[in-house]
């Protein structure tokens, strides 16, 4: 699987990564969630992705103070929808805008919580399209969150939360996208009684369940140097040093280093996109 090029609006974007380091992703699949995607997981290992492009209409929300004043501006929309087409593309997904930016003006949603989230998007999200709504910043209680979405089945919603500068360090919307189209992080379960193994050999059932990325035992930016080389020294159950992706999108990896989803994720993101 190739791996992006990066265009100058690309490298433009990412040097915005530095203004949320600590942030990370608030997405968490509910138990019915993980047992629907349990239940169409070898349906999803033998996908092939088809030639035709499926088209996935976005209506972008954007909060700003009551005044009208802060919140994102066209050009930055713009060009969020660029990154998101540059990289699904490899999925045969193309998105687009369904309607004008949705405005709303009040600051008691500027600095989001997710407490308020019935309230506000609940009254505001178009049907059968990806709403996604960006805020001056996002916190789940008292942790400060980059955004979240939801994995397909149960309490799924076609709903993308984003903090404005995470919606614009070139890598976090297309995270929070693979959540919507069923992309686990690649260290999903790395803490758990069935953390993914080094030799692969539980690959389809641990980790990310896709063979074609590395078992990661969870990156950040403490694991990850500035050249985005791996620098932790985990080991696995066997006893086996991990050797993650840094690069890859769905992992916790630094911000800037995030530039490539692997075939098997994108043919994932293919299958739910079209089923």
């Amino acid at each position: 699987m190739k791996k992006i090029v990066l265009t100058p609006l690309l490298l433009f974007l990412f040097i915005f990564s530095s203004l949320s380091q600590t942030q990370e992703c608030g997405t968490v699949a509910s138990p019915t969630q993980i047992n629907f995607l349990n239940q169409t997981s070898a349906a999803r290992e033998n996908w092939g992705a088809p030639e035709m492009i499926i088209n996935l209409p976005v209506q972008h929300h954007i909060v700003r103070e009551s005044n009208g004043t802060g919140g994102l501006s066209l050009n930055d929309i713009s060009n969020i929808m660029s990154v998101m087409n540059t990289y699904y593309a490899n999925a045969n997904i193309s998105f687009f805008d369904c309607g004008p930016i949705n405005y709303i003006d009040n600051s008691n949603y500027y600095n989001f919580n997710q407490s308020q989230e019935s309230a506000l998007c609940g009254a505001n999200d178009v049907t059968n399209v990806i709403n996604i709504y960006y805020f001056n910043s996002v916190s789940s209680g008292s942790s400060s969150l980059c955004g979240y979405a939801y994995f397909p089945g149960g309490s799924w919603k076609d709903r993308i939360i984003m903090a404005n500068s995470c919606a614009l360090n070139g890598s976090t919307l297309t995270h929070e996208l693979g959540h919507y189209l069923s992309l686990y992080h690649t260290h999903q379960g790395s803490n758990g009684s069935n953390p993914e193994l080094v030799n692969g050999s539980n690959c389809t059932t641990a980790g990310d369940q896709l063979c074609d990325t590395p078992a990661d035992p969870t990156l950040s930016t403490s694991t990850v140097s500035s050249s985005c080389i791996y620098t932790g020294s985990a080991l696995d159950p066997n006893g086996q040093s991990y050797a993650p992706d840094p690069t890859n999108i769905m992992s916790y990896s630094r911000k800037s280093c995030r530039t490539f989803l692997s075939q098997g994720q994108y043919n994932r993101a293919n299958y739910t996109a079209i089923n």
